[in-house]
């Protein structure tokens, strides 16, 4: 996937687009119990061995295979299996046992009919809405015990929120004011239907703005603010107030504070000054909290978010000395360089005096110092650069930044600016070079990516060609994204006099290079993980009406995997001019995972020996044994070893696991299917990124801060301790550890 993407999932054909979801509980580690055996050497007793087929039939998304004899069992360990299993099959026909377990007493078993109920919601939305209404409702009636494994007070809300209907919005806003772990949800749950909606009922956002405070019976619920992240512009009439609330929750500290930082990019400029202050105070604030608000001056934009972006930058931006410039191997580095690169994509700007732009842009080179920290100098004198010399990708102060002539981050930061003037003579020439075969696939990809707002760009046609040429697969995938995109650029008009009397006939013809390029990409063999390529290739012959891919479109139409169906389903609809439907299950089932026959039998800990020390991270295989026991096992083969972290949103996610070091590459097994849970992804949480449902491989992500977003969408594998936050692109994981974790 693209270094400006890869945990957002590729959507297409919304038909097959399922909710995702895949995180282990951050409400505490599963019992012992609640899964099925993971180990070879199982017990051959009677729930053993159907503990087993439950798990098989849940990898292998067969619904049919769970019985009544399962959904009724004695045994809270098989009834747990065939919750999951039914769940996670995201089947319409799995309702009626999702709806008989939702009475089930037991937390995991609960947890998960809701977690299902609400990924099939659309199905029966009235139904399964009000159920879950009436199940949340009567829980808190049960008697508790010690949950150590899934919470139905934080599972049967989020379904809610996913079944999106005004019934649901009412009863979540009830359960504001309820017990703390129900609120929290519900306030979540709320930010899921804001994000959907694009609004808030104003009764709502009243209650939410209760909420944050808390009264005597009630303690403050921070999680209150995220449905406002969720908008573009805050209600109306909730603004004043909702200012007052953020600006209060900021002096005090904790994990959710981040979610008033968020909230305040719906106020616009009205925040600016206060995102300013946190962006600004490193003592005060996180570095997540920071990168949050430098984010969020980026979206508000304007001359008021600017003025905020540089004043911080001239707080922040460290001095020439040698030692003190060591610092920015570490947490602090983050957000200075996502407040300058925000600065840079807000465009060009009127020149405006700037001592810590000027200060950064000449950073020393340091030629003996740690690659680390050559690194980020090298990342600060580019992105200053970038912001001082304006429309002029020749400048000396932009071309000099990067030492290394053939440098990564000097072709990323001119290819920026390229890409604010017309790409024409010598600009032309320039952007050309940085789309050759010689150029790293990274700088390829985000060249080829200009061509969208450029139309001026001559000889388009040929440039695209060769790039579906390309042997890594990224370089493929992003040149088949812009023809699908933008298919004018690669169509001309067809002669009518050429056109056949009497047959329908395209009313554009493609390019004769781009379709025997686009031709030979559907013959070639790529690796079985790279869907993304796949899919790709097939919405552009679609876009095209590429009348050679027909029958590798039909035979797509039949794979095993719901996002290369989706595609081609999208693909051939086009071709045709017709809606094409493709099997929902493929034509046949895809192979079950090797990884089946030797599952993790318990916990595992890695341990990274980076650029910025070590770092560990525990996966847990209880809620996704077949990704944790991929991991595992990769890590062992020494595959990370020697490999850079190739993502890093600052306060978001880092991200690593592609050994091409562009997005798009994994270790070339099959694609994992997705292992989705009612748990959330709250700080160093670790996932599984993907480009689509099924589509996982080697790529793992690491959460700097609570992402509810992230909740029901991507396979939570485990917790990640120590400081991530101080990894840069680039950064690089000398080795990995693989053990058993520390009691």
């Amino acid at each position: 996937m693209t270094t400006a993407r890869r945990v957002v999932a590729l959507m297409v054909a919304a038909a097959f687009a399922a909710p995702a979801a895949c995180c282990p509980s951050v409400h505490g580690t599963a019992d012992a119990g609640a899964g099925p055996a993971t180990s070879s050497s199982a017990s051959s007793s009677p729930a053993s061995s159907r503990l087993r087929q439950l798990l098989v039939a849940e990898v292998a998304r067969t619904p049919e295979a769970i019985h009544e004899d399962d959904v009724a069992s004695g045994d809270v360990a098989i009834r747990r299996e065939a919750a999951r299993a039914l769940a996670r099959s995201e089947d319409v026909h799995a309702q009626d046992r999702l709806l008989e377990l939702l009475a089930d007493a037991d937390p995991d078993v609960l947890s998960w009919a809701a977690f299902g109920l609400g990924q099939i919601c659309a199905s029966s939305r009235d139904t399964i809405t009000q159920r879950l209404v009436l199940r949340g409702a009567s829980y808190r009636a049960e008697p508790q015990v010690p949950i150590r494994g899934l919470d139905p007070s934080w599972a049967i809300p989020r379904a809610l929120g996913r079944c999106g209907q005004a019934t649901a919005e009412r009863t979540l806003v009830a359960w504001l004011a309820g017990p703390r772990e129900r609120a929290g949800a519900s306030a979540l749950a709320l930010g899921d239907l804001a994000a959907r909606q694009h609004r808030l009922e104003e009764e709502t956002s009243a209650a939410l703005l209760r909420a944050v405070t808390g009264d005597a019976a009630q303690e403050p619920l921070p999680e209150a603010f995220y449905p406002f992240a969720k908008l573009k512009q805050a209600p109306p009439r909730a603004r004043e107030l909702l200012l007052k609330r953020a600006q209060a929750r900021l002096s005090v500290a904790s994990p959710e504070r981040v979610f008033a930082v968020r909230a305040m990019v719906s106020l616009g400029v009205e925040a600016v000054t206060d995102l300013r202050v946190v962006l600004a105070t490193p003592a005060s604030f996180t570095p997540e909290e920071r990168a949050e608000a430098a984010r969020s001056l980026g979206k508000i934009g304007g001359d008021e978010a600017r003025s905020a972006l540089v004043s911080a930058i001239d707080a922040l931006a460290p001095t020439a000395d040698p030692v003190a410039l060591t610092a920015l191997v570490g947490p602090s580095f983050p957000p200075l360089w996502t407040a300058v690169d925000v600065l840079g994509g807000l465009g060009p700007s009127p020149a405006s005096p700037s001592e810590g732009l000027g200060t950064l842009s000449k950073l020393p080179v340091l030629p003996d110092a740690p690659p680390a920290l050559q690194r980020r100098l090298t990342m600060l004198r580019c992105a200053a650069a970038r912001v001082l010399v304006g429309k002029d990708p020749d400048a000396k102060l932009l071309v000099g930044c990067d030492p290394d002539a053939k440098g990564e981050s000097g072709a990323l930061t001119r290819i920026a600016v390229l890409g604010t003037v017309p790409l024409r003579g010598g600009w032309l020439v320039s952007w050309r070079a940085y789309t050759a075969e010689t150029a790293p696939a990274v700088v390829r990809e985000a060249a080829l990516e200009l061509a969208a707002s450029h139309p001026e760009i001559s000889g388009l046609p040929a440039v695209l060609a060769t790039a579906l040429r390309a042997k890594e697969p990224g370089v493929v995938a992003v040149a088949a994204e812009q023809i699908a995109s933008h298919p004018d650029k690669v169509l001309a008009e067809a002669p009518k006099a050429s056109k056949p009397a009497g047959k329908a006939q395209p009313d554009e013809q493609l390019d004769a290079g781009v379709a025997k390029a686009l031709a030979e990409a559907l013959g070639r063999t790529f690796p079985d993980d790279a869907v993304e390529t796949r899919a790709q290739l097939a919405l552009a012959a679609g876009a095209v009406r590429f009348e050679g891919a027909r029958g590798w479109l039909q035979d797509l139409c039949k794979s095993p995997n719901v996002t290369l169906r989706a595609s081609a389903q999208t693909a051939l609809s086009s071709l045709d001019r017709n809606k094409t439907t493709c099997p929902a299950q493929g034509a046949a089932a895809a192979p079950l995972p090797a990884e089946l026959d030797h599952l993790e039998p318990a916990s595992v800990e890695l341990k990274f020996a980076t650029d910025v020390g070590e770092l560990k991270m525990t996966l847990d295989p209880t809620l996704a044994p077949i990704a944790v026991t991929r991991i595992a096992g990769l890590a062992r083969k020494g595959f990370y070893d020697g490999m850079t972290v190739h993502r890093v949103v600052a306060g978001f996610v880092v991200q690593f696991g592609d050994p091409g070091g562009d997005g798009y590459g994994g270790d070339g097994q099959p694609p994992l299917r997705c292992e989705l849970s009612p748990v959330a992804f709250d700080a160093g949480s670790v996932g599984i990124a993907t480009a689509g449902r099924d589509t996982g491989s080697s790529q793992v992500f690491v959460t700097m801060a609570p992402e509810p977003h992230l909740d029901g969408n991507y396979t939570w594998i485990g917790k990640a301790q120590g400081p991530w936050n101080a990894l840069a692109p680039g950064d690089v994981i000398q080795h990995v550890t693989v053990g058993v974790p520390s009691p």
